[in-house]
């Protein structure tokens, strides 16, 4: 089981409430309510409650994504840390579920631009959902790791990371273009080329796909 480093408990967050979104503090309010109710029901019980805490964790998740494109970023470390408070008391450390939450826990720091806290949380999630044999959830990772790797033109290490993903989950299009970006940042024009093209494979009208074509000069509704 991979070794994490956690959040603040969220009953430690020192800001504001009130400045946090409605959809926040009404997650707040039912974790805090389904911890107090994990803590304190018969051993018998907590089975039924842990699935319903993992149910809740999805739905978490799934506000948490809303609210980052909504560039509420300090909703969803919160969120997050309430999250990891969860996957503790359920003793879930090291489950698919909470590889996953470090994935998008890591993704929060890269749009905060915090890249060591970055490189720790995907890295975590990368272990984690290697060990629970989860090859999607890996190849995201990797993926995303890529592109950390990207930001900060660390090329070898990117382009590593973005091969070894493919080779896991070869239809992910998104990625395919992200190796040609750092293939072309390489001076690898030809094979930046190819990795366009591979991505076109799996979605035809791939706008970026094809505006990064277009850009090397290549013509897409024209090629033989």
């Amino acid at each position: 089981m991979a070794s994490t480093h956690r959040l603040t408990c969220v009953s430690e967050i020192s800001s504001a409430l009130s400045d946090l979104d409605t959809r926040t503090l009404q997650l707040i309010t039912k974790g805090k309510s389904l911890l107090s109710e994990y803590r304190n029901c018969d051993w018998d019980n907590q089975p039924k409650l842990a699935k319903t805490i993992r149910s809740f964790l999805r739905r978490l998740r799934e506000i948490s994504h809303h609210l980052k494109w909504e560039d509420k970023l300090h909703d969803c470390l919160t969120l997050y840390s309430l999250a990891q408070e969860l996957i503790q008391t359920i003793r879930d450390q090291g489950s698919e579920l909470d590889g996953v939450l470090l994935h998008d826990l890591g993704t929060v720091y890269t749009a905060l631009g915090q890249y060591s806290e970055v490189l720790r949380y995907l890295q975590q999630s990368i272990q984690i959902q290697e060990e629970e044999g989860t090859r999607l959830g890996v190849a995201i990772a990797l993926s995303s790791l890529g592109r950390l790797y990207q930001k900060v033109q660390r090329y070898e290490e990117a382009l590593d990371c973005f091969e070894q993903a493919l080779k896991r989950v070869p239809a992910l299009g998104g990625c395919w273009i992200a190796k040609g970006g750092v293939l072309e940042a390489m001076g690898r024009r030809e094979e930046a080329i190819a990795s366009y093209h591979r991505a076109l494979r799996i979605r035809r009208w791939h706008n970026e796909a094809r505006g990064a074509l277009q850009r090397l000069g290549i013509d897409v509704d024209n090629e033989s």
